[in-house]
Order: structure tokens, then sequence, then C-alpha cells
């Protein structure tokens, strides 16, 4: 193990015939050893991936990976009303920044708004594919409907709003 710190699920596991075999396929189609230790779900160890390449002669290229996008987390989520059959959610983060997405029935919106806070989004996209993601657990509460907030005077449409508040 190295002195790096370990941070992925992978990490500082031993290798099985089916990752050596990834690494292998992953270096053959062109990735950098950084790539592929990703891919692997090794990136908190990335000498040991490269290490283990050394080791069946494995040719490789090293670059740098680029600095991770930043995300913002998400600090409150309100429900507002497009019209008599589709619901939205606005979402708050940390930044002061507000997006909100057009959902669908109120249930979809509900569903769409519950558990997010302190999940994190690097864009809009992000955002509008939530509800996409959203699962049955959560939050059983109702969350108030048109507040008056921005989302509900752009219903329809994705928006990003910057926090007119102060």
């Amino acid at each position: 193990m190295t002195a790096e710190a370990l941070r992925d699920m992978n990490d500082g596991k031993e290798w099985d015939a089916g990752e050596i075999e990834d690494l292998e396929d992953s270096l053959a189609y062109g990735n950098t050893i950084e790539e592929a230790a990703i891919f692997l779900c090794r990136s908190g160890t990335v000498d040991d991936v490269r290490r283990k390449a050394d080791e069946l002669g494995l040719a490789y290229r090293s670059a740098p990976l680029p600095p991770p996008v930043p995300t913002k987390a998400i600090t409150a989520t309100r429900l507002y009303q497009v019209d008599a059959d589709t619901w939205g959610v606005e979402f708050d983060f940390d930044d002061g920044t507000k997006q909100a997405v057009s959902v669908g029935p109120r249930p979809l919106a509900e569903l769409t708004a519950r558990d997010r806070i302190g999940d994190g989004c690097r864009s809009c996209a992000d955002v509008r594919s939530l509800h996409q993601q959203a699962d049955l657990g959560g939050n059983p509460r109702p969350l108030p409907a048109n507040d008056g907030s921005p989302a509900a005077q752009h219903a329809g449409r994705l928006q990003c709003l910057s926090d007119r508040s102060g």
C-alpha cells in the first residue's frame, strides 16, 4: 500500500483476475494509468495500479487528470405549481444560487425534492436529472408549494437563478 490516502472502493485490495483483465483492456484501449485507476475504483492508489502494470509488463502512459468540476451542495428544496397538472422543484445551493426544474405531477415533484439536502450538483443538467434518480425512501412530509419563489415565476423551463435576497 502506498502513502496515498485510501479514497476509492478498491484501494488497497488484492487484485483478482477480472481486475487484471480490466487493467489490460483499459491500457490497451489507450487510457492513461490514472484513467485506468479511476475505472478500476483504485483512484486513491494510482501508484499501486502503476506497479501492477509494471509487474505485468504492460505499456502505459501517464498524464495528470484535470481538476474535478466544482460542485455545490443543495441546501433547500421547494415545490412550485406550474399549472393544474404540473409541479416543479426549486433547489437552493450553498453558493447562493437557485435552480428550478419543471418535473410533472405533484407526487413526482415531491419524490424529486425528498432527501436532497447535501447532495452535490455541478450544473443545471444535474438538477434536471435528479427526478430520474429519485427513489421511494425518504421524507414523508409534504413540502410547501407556490410560495412566491422565483421558480414559480419561471415555471415550465429550467432556470439558473442568482440569489436576489439581501
